[in-house]
């Protein structure tokens, strides 16, 4: 009864998240695409659910963001983490990360950047090593200095592995290596708008908490912690 309880209050205080980034679009139509690079590992597990994959990676994040009204060059370094697994509500496999990273303008400001995704794999093969890509939709949070700019968009990525020695017992280790695009909506949508060609959203399944794996979404909560 607790656990239930204590999950019933994250789960609200998630919604009030997401209805806040939803309501504000500061900067949105300002955003430029971003480039980010990872640089990590994915291992795989065989669990009764399926195939689960999980990442752990360094990243690396560029492109333009406004500072008075200039779309100015930044770059930023971090951490991303992710967890691949089917979903048996909607017959198909997932894919869910979050991101922080922290850098510089060119102007010498610095910038703190959180963001999530959650992705369909479009295509995934295991013969030879790992070699993934795929689409889906992003939630990011931008503070520089004194400005907070929250933003959603598209995203779409690729990677690829070598396999190395599996630390853990039961599971296929892959060195892996990838990229992505970041490309924010000029205008917000809501969790319930959806793509006319596609019958369940991507940003819908972005929003769609129950969702995710229960390891992340405490991270996805941090990214509305961050001030300003």
């Amino acid at each position: 009864m607790e656990y239930r309880t204590a999950r019933g209050c994250v789960m609200t205080a998630l919604a009030v998240g997401m209805a806040l980034l939803l309501s504000f679009s500061t900067g949105a139509e300002e955003l430029q695409q971003m480039h980010l690079m990872i640089d990590g590992g994915v291992v795989i597990r065989f669990e009764s659910v399926g195939i689960v994959g999980e990442l752990d990676a360094e990243i690396a994040l560029a492109g333009h963001l406004p500072e008075d009204g200039i779309a100015t060059p930044f770059q930023a370094r971090g951490r991303a983490r992710g967890i691949a697994k089917p979903v048996p509500a909607i017959n198909e496999g997932l894919g869910w990360g979050v991101l922080t990273a922290t850098g510089t303008l060119d102007s010498g400001a610095q910038i703190e950047i959180h963001g999530a995704a959650v992705m369909r794999g479009e295509g995934i093969s295991l013969i030879d090593g790992l070699t993934a890509y795929g689409s889906g939709s992003f939630a990011l949070v931008v503070l520089i200095e004194n400005t907070r700019i929250e933003t959603t968009g598209e995203i779409r990525g690729s990677g690829s592995g070598r396999l190395v020695t599996a630390e853990e017992p039961a599971t296929i280790a892959f060195a892996a290596s990838g990229e992505a695009v970041f490309e924010p909506h000029s205008k917000l949508r809501g969790p319930n708008e959806s793509h006319p060609d596609d019958e369940t959203s991507l940003d819908s399944l972005l929003w769609d908490l129950e969702l995710w794996p229960e390891e992340l979404p405490h991270e996805f909560l941090r990214l509305f912690d961050a001030a300003p």
